[in-house]
């Protein structure tokens, strides 16, 4: 939860150009972490999917960092589509900078149901999925249809 609010998170590096990618930003551990560590969330604001496609269709169907998941029988989503969020106007989140590889992904995102004083929120945290080595770029699979960004786990 504190780090969630604090967007703190400890031994990673924000890298340009992504190793990966050739271009853009990336995020690389500067540590070991052992699989099923959490490394980041994915911070922004938690909107229904309704208001996310909504927000998306306005923005001509540009995906633009929304993030649909399912939560039992809710359909919601995390809108990251501005930079920097409100609550950071002052720095990037590890969370939105880390890039897709469908072939070799090696975080995955979790959905928390996190404990707020002001009340129970969803929130998604990228897992390792394996040991992670010092500089080897964070990657997971975006899992995208029709132009969004949508995960259907937990």
């Amino acid at each position: 939860m504190k780090l969630v609010h604090s967007q703190k998170w400890k031994h990673l590096a924000v890298v340009e150009p992504s190793p990966k990618a050739g271009e853009g930003k990336g995020v690389l551990p500067t540590k070991h972490f052992p699989k099923n560590s959490i490394l980041c969330d994915y911070h922004r604001e938690l909107i229904s999917g309704a208001e996310g496609r909504r927000r998306m269709a306005a923005r001509s169907n540009q995906m633009g960092y929304s993030f649909f998941f399912k939560a039992g029988s809710a359909d919601l989503c995390v809108d990251a589509h501005d930079a920097p969020c409100s609550c950071h106007p002052d720095m990037e989140t590890f969370g939105r900078l880390l890039n897709h590889s469908r072939k070799n992904p090696n975080v995955r995102p979790v959905n928390c149901l996190v404990q707020f004083p002001e009340g129970p929120q969803h929130v998604i945290l990228f897992k390792a999925m394996r040991d992670l080595q010092v500089n080897e770029e964070l990657l997971f699979n975006y899992g995208v249809r029709e132009k969004i960004l949508w995960w259907g786990g937990s």
